[in-house]
Parts: structure tokens; C-alpha cells; sequence
């Protein structure tokens, strides 16, 4: 009788714990990851620049519109896409595009769905959270890149900030026509979930913060993707956390984190970085906040990315004094598209 007392005993306190939890936190950790998202509006720039306007479709028939800005320098070293963060635009790129011409790159940028001027779907409502919308539109605007007359038959490299870089990761794992990635601020819903949900467990269940802050990594992980999953199902859209796949990310990939990230703590970079392995290269820039490393790195932010796209594009025919780096210069472009804003964990 003592022995199936004592084999009884942790099984029930175990229940105990998830029953409260499921009581106590679960409605209010649904709520919030429906209504509350971990991002701050991102600043968009008002400056506009010129180039030979797009437009293509994608897999479910929305048409997506973009600009494709031709390289300053010669000859041309690739193409790359660049991926704007969640409530921004194409015209994000603006920050970032002088230096990558430049640096002897094509860049095509393009708004996702529901965003900019590319066509809505109607009843979703972009979040945090990656879905297989962002995931085809970025898909599609490799494909029109790739069929362009202008063509780099030796693919593209992806940039991506925030959600779009989780994006960049997401797709670079599945499509080899990607030679390498730069990812700014990139995260996993499901990680940031598990991170907060240990971190203030104590809110909700002070009597019981102690032990489940005890807990394995991977109970909160899977605790959050139960939430995530509800969540998706009560909104109706499919979503595709970045750790699901991100071992498979083969190419050389650049992340860039800020060191003093409110929304993606930068133990998010850490574990993206041990996960895809020793061709990642991690830069934390200390006093950046979520997006902020390219304002507060200036110069040197755009030093590393030409620098380490120039040197993994599959035309690596390059050397420091080839890299042409000065003071941005965006030029003006006279039909203005509508201001937008964009995101943090975006």
C-alpha cells in the first residue's frame, strides 16, 4: 500500500500543479496572446527611393506589390529580398539600401500581405505569430526574382528584420535557391511565450512560482505551444514557429540582436545561433533595443552585412578594399506610397 502511495504521490502533486495552471493561467495567457503582442510600433522612414515598381501573385492568388532597386556598383555581386518587419512596409528597406548597392547588390523589396500595397486577406489580422501566409509570399517573391530577365541563376540572399527575419530563417531552411541570410531581431513566438510565461508564472500562481519555475525548459515549451496552437485555431491561421525548423538552416547566416532588447530578450539570439551551428555569426549590439542596432551601430552595422554578404554570395570575388562604404545617400522618389509603420518583434 506505502509503495503505490509513494509512486501516487508526485503523479498527483504533478496534476495539482498542471490543473492550477490550466485554471489560473491558461485563460489569461490566451487572452493575452491574442490581444497583446510583445512588439512596440516600429518607426517607418518617410524617405522614399526609386526603382522599377513590381508586382507578382502568389500561391492562393493575392497579388503582392515591391520595387527592385538595381546595384550602384559593378559588376553586380547578387540579388538579394529583403523582409520587412510586421506593421512596416517595403520602404523599411530605406535604412539598409544604400550600403547593400553599394556593397555591389540587386535589392528587391516587397510588402507581405495585408501590408503596404500588396492585396489583404480578408479576416487576417498579421500578428506576431509566423503563418504560412508570410511564408508563401516570401516563397513567391523568391520565385518572381528568380524569373526575372535579369536573373542571378546563382539564387538570392534573404534580410530580414524582426518577423521578416524569422521569415528569411524559416524559408532558407526549406529552399536552396537562399546562399545566405542576415537576421535582425529574429525570434520564435513559441520561445518568447515559454521565456515570459517562466518569468512571471509568479502573477498568476504565486503559491505556486516556486515549483513551476523548477520545471524542465521544454514543459514550457510545450506549454506554450498548446497556447499558440489554441490561438492559432481560435483566429484561423496556421502558424510555423522558426525552432520547428531552424536546424535545418545549412547556409551562412548573420544574426544581429540588440543587447538591450525589451521585447526578444537576447538569450533568443544565443539559442537561434547554438541551433543552426558554426555558420552562424552572432553580433549583439549592446545598447540597441528590439530593430535599433542599425541606427546605433551605424557605419559598422553596415560594414558587417556588406561585408558578410559579399562574402558568402556564390560570386565571392571579393576583398576589403572593394567594398565601397560611405555616408547613406537614399535618393527621393516622386509618387509616394502611404506611410505605414514597422515592427519590433515584428
Amino acid at each position: 500500500m506505502i509503495w503505490i502511495f509513494v509512486f501516487l504521490a508526485p503523479v498527483l502533486v504533478l496534476v495539482g500543479i498542471v490543473v492550477y495552471v490550466w485554471v489560473r493561467v491558461y485563460p489569461a495567457a490566451t487572452q493575452g496572446a491574442k490581444k497583446v503582442a510583445p512588439l512596440p510600433p516600429a518607426v517607418q522612414s518617410d524617405r522614399m527611393i526609386e526603382g522599377e515598381p513590381c508586382q507578382f501573385e502568389t500561391s492562393d492568388g493575392l497579388t503582392l506589390r515591391g520595387t527592385y532597386l538595381p546595384t550602384d556598383g559593378s559588376p553586380r555581386r547578387g540579388v538579394l529580398v529583403f523582409c520587412h518587419p510586421l506593421f512596416a512596409s517595403r520602404w523599411g528597406v530605406a535604412d539598409y539600401l544604400a550600403a547593400l548597392r553599394r556593397g555591389g547588390f540587386d535589392v528587391f523589396t516587397f510588402d507581405f500581405r495585408n501590408h503596404g500595397t500588396s492585396d489583404k486577406t480578408e479576416n487576417y489580422n498579421p500578428r506576431p505569430n509566423l503563418t504560412l501566409f508570410e511564408l508563401d509570399d516570401l516563397s513567391a517573391a523568391i520565385d518572381y526574382v528568380a524569373a526575372r530577365e535579369d536573373a542571378d541563376p546563382q539564387g538570392v540572399g534573404l534580410v530580414g528584420l524582426s518577423k521578416g527575419g524569422a521569415a528569411a530563417l524559416h524559408v532558407a531552411a526549406s529552399d536552396t535557391r537562399v546562399w545566405a541570410v542576415v537576421a535582425d531581431s529574429a525570434f520564435s513566438v513559441d520561445w518568447i511565450t515559454s521565456y515570459y510565461f517562466r518569468r512571471y508564472v509568479g502573477i498568476f500562481t504565486p503559491m505556486a512560482a516556486a515549483v513551476v519555475r523548477k520545471m524542465p525548459w521544454f514543459l514550457y515549451l510545450l506549454y506554450a505551444r498548446f497556447i499558440q496552437a489554441r490561438v492559432a485555431r481560435q483566429l484561423g491561421v496556421k502558424t510555423c514557429d522558426l525552432l520547428n525548423v531552424i536546424d535545418h538552416v545549412r547556409q551562412p547566416v548573420l544574426l544581429i540582436h540588440g543587447g538591450r532588447d525589451q521585447y526578444v530578450p537576447v538569450e533568443m539570439a544565443y539559442t537561434l545561433k547554438r541551433r543552426i551551428g558554426r555558420l552562424c555569426k552572432l553580433w549583439v549590439v549592446d545598447k540597441a533595443d528590439h530593430n535599433e542596432a542599425v541606427h546605433r551601430a551605424a557605419a559598422k552595422y553596415e560594414d558587417r552585412i556588406v561585408r558578410f554578404l559579399a562574402k558568402h554570395c556564390p560570386q565571392a570575388t571579393w576583398s576589403p578594399a572593394t567594398l565601397p562604404l560611405s555616408e547613406p545617400q537614399v535618393a527621393q522618389r516622386a509618387d509616394r506610397p502611404p506611410a505605414t509603420v514597422s515592427g519590433a518583434a515584428s
